[in-house]
């Protein structure tokens, strides 16, 4: 997860906006409360979009409670009120992934990445094996995800679509996760497929430049560039097209959910957020 899914600021009323904020302090405060202050760190808007989507599946009304800060105390809060903290295992998601990419930096060519990563790991560990030991289940999700990264990167010849796979299945599986009803269970996973395909290929497509730079793996390089099928600034137009049908199929999936709360919210997200997003990171940060 790399904070590519949030809200479109422009699109959202006052009211929506500040109830998405509810929503992300929540999601903080359920950090700092279940993993420690040190796991507010991992807080992230994937996360805050995931607990959103747990919430609007959930027939019952939206309640918000106003208080202080946990981060800083002397600014006022709203947090969504979630009974018993119902979806808690968003933030054990949070923590766990926040620990897995932390080890992964660890691995990257420069030394200053590996310094400073390691540095950071060893406040991480308290917070990633209280997630792991109360849910065994989502670790394991990650744990395979990880597997088969590694395996698909160490191919030289791994088409896209086997490079996203991994990222595509972790999230399609966690998604399940959600609802118990077997109908909303093959939505939530062919949704969670295609989202999860989505933030991989996005953050390929956002990496191309250093990766080339810095001869780091990325699935359009090798496919592409390395191959001499298509030159550097033209690849750019072939990741928009491809990040268009993961995104449309996404939306076609979430289109046949039962949403009884946030829908505004949502829409936007996928509607306006992802696409703004990816015309930011595909054409604007290079045309600046």
């Amino acid at each position: 997860m790399v904070g590519y899914i949030k809200p479109y600021k422009p699109e959202l009323k006052i009211k929506e906006y500040n109830l998405y904020k509810s929503v992300y302090c929540r999601l903080c405060k359920s950090l700092g409360q279940n993993f420690g202050p040190i796991s507010r760190l991992t807080l992230s808007y994937d996360c805050t979009f995931l607990y959103i989507l747990c919430l609007a599946l959930r027939d019952s009304c939206v309640s918000i409670k106003s208080g202080h800060c946990l981060v800083n105390p002397l600014k006022k809060c709203n947090f969504y009120d979630d009974d018993n903290d119902k979806f808690g295992f968003i933030s054990a998601l949070s923590v766990m992934l926040s620990y897995y990419k932390l080890k992964d930096n660890i691995k990257d060519n420069k030394f200053i990445n590996k310094i400073r990563n390691s540095c950071l790991l060893p406040f991480f560990i308290y917070s990633y094996r209280k997630a792991s030991l109360q849910y065994p289940e989502i670790n394991q999700i990650i744990i395979d995800f990880i597997s088969q990264q590694d395996e698909v990167e160490k191919l030289s010849s791994g088409t896209i679509d086997q490079c996203s796979e991994p990222t595509a299945n972790m999230l399609s599986r966690l998604l399940m996760l959600i609802s118990n009803d077997e109908v909303q269970q093959r939505i939530l996973r062919e949704f969670g497929y295609f989202i999860g395909k989505w933030i991989y290929l996005m953050d390929a497509a956002d990496d191309i430049d250093e990766d080339l730079k810095n001869g780091n793996f990325n699935p359009f390089v090798i496919n592409l560039i390395n191959n001499k099928k298509i030159d550097k600034d033209s690849i750019i137009s072939y990741c928009n097209s491809i990040l268009n049908q993961s995104l449309s199929r996404a939306i076609e999936a979430y289109n046949l959910l039962d949403i009884f709360n946030f829908k505004e919210i949502l829409d936007n997200i996928l509607n306006f957020g992802l696409p703004s997003m990816q015309k930011q990171r595909l054409f604007d940060k290079r045309r600046n």
